[in-house]
């Protein structure tokens, strides 16, 4: 099975579809990928997780002229991703799984550490934890009690990481103070969504470790032309509504977005809220209206003060910067033009539409939470 270049939904999709018939695949992919504006490199590591995830010994395949090199394999979000996941990496005959693996295992290490920053190409920043490789507890989100196993940072202590956000995706307008407001409610919204990964994630529903495990906050600015993203967002008519919206300001002829993605590989949104696996009855109407729960005001399976309130900060912040939601989870793909709900009162539940239309799509592995807001309507 070969992976798209092109990071459209649907390709993606197309893939996932593919994966969930009968049978094992070695992936050939692509090592450089473009169109990822919109949430697509997010969406390839959750379709990686997935396959990952149903195979014995799952197998990549580079599909380049030469053979990369190591740096090169796992220099991106989604072919990190790809390379913890695999067994087995090969490029035509050699087998390149020991230099890669090494590799990757390092750059996740730095990316724990406060040199992760120089790991990162261009703007944007990551935080990943691949739980089955012993890397789970980056210091930027974890305490360590002494003699006692790590805990989640409390919310109070995440502003320094949203700083670091802010400072790798928009140094120009975090130096000059203009994005002070926004340090609380994304404290907020990124200490719910990640600490559910660590609560809800690292687990299938009977309590057993995963095999295959990657939890990641992934946070990116992208420039990009209004033609190229819509053409980005030709395949998925409710993300191109929302793009025709955006328009260039400060004299910029390109469009600015910043994308805040929190993803993980356990049992999905739905199968956890429910305390249930999910079979082919449930996709629709059941599976949805689990979802759904989970968006109301202090909803959260574990009774801890302020559980369930992460959400409501997460629409918060979209709702004020005219900002789009994308969630994957299950059989559900889900998505809410927040800009269009300005006027809604604090922790109302958004408007979520399934993004491809009524169609049957395929299940999931975990859950992607991708929030894209325009930068200059952020400052």
């Amino acid at each position: 099975m070969r992976i798209p270049r092109h990071l459209q939904f649907t390709r993606i999709e197309a893939v996932l579809s593919e994966l969930e018939g009968a049978g094992s695949y070695v992936l050939t992919t692509p090592i450089e990928n473009s169109y990822h504006a919109l949430g697509g490199e997010a969406a390839l590591a959750q379709a990686y997780v997935t396959w990952a995830q149903q195979e014995s010994r799952p197998h990549i395949r580079y599909a380049t002229i030469d053979a990369p090199a190591p740096d090169e394999a796992v220099s991106r979000f989604a072919s990190l991703s790809a390379a913890l996941l695999a067994s087995r990496i090969s490029f035509g005959e050699s087998d390149l799984t020991e230099r890669v693996r090494a590799r990757a295992l390092d750059r996740v290490d730095a990316l724990q550490s406060e040199r992760g920053r120089s790991e990162t190409r261009g703007l944007q920043l990551e935080v990943f934890c691949a739980d089955h490789h012993g890397r789970s507890h980056p210091a930027k989100l974890y305490d360590f009690p002494p003699d006692e196993k790590p805990t989640p940072k409390p919310e109070s202590s995440l502003g320094d990481l949203v700083g670091e956000i802010l400072q790798a995706t928009m140094p120009l307008e975090h130096g000059r103070g203009e994005t002070k407001h926004l340090v609380e409610p994304l404290a907020g919204a990124i200490y719910e969504l990640f600490r559910n990964t660590h609560e809800h994630a690292r687990h299938d529903l009977a309590g057993n470790v995963l095999k295959r495990s990657i939890r990641a906050i992934h946070a990116r600015r992208h420039p990009i032309d209004p033609g190229a993203l819509a053409r980005v967002a030709a395949d998925t008519p409710a993300i191109a509504t929302y793009c025709r919206r955006l328009r260039p300001t400060r004299g910029r002829a390109q469009l600015q977005l910043l994308e805040v993605s929190v993803m993980d590989s356990g049992p999905g949104l739905a199968a956890r809220w429910l305390g249930r696996s999910l079979g082919p009855q449930d996709r629709g109407a059941v599976e949805r209206g689990a979802v759904m729960e989970c968006f109301e005001s202090g909803a959260s399976t574990k009774p801890r003060p302020g559980a369930g309130m992460g959400l409501s900060n997460l629409i918060a912040v979209g709702r004020a910067s005219n900002g789009f939601l994308r969630l994957r989870t299950g059989a559900q793909s889900l998505c809410a033009d927040l800009g269009l709900e300005a006027a809604e009162a604090f922790a109302t539940v958004p408007r979520l539409a399934p993004l491809h239309g009524e169609r049957r799509i395929a299940r999931v592995s975990g859950t992607l939470w991708t929030l894209l807001l325009p930068i200059d309507e952020l400052v």
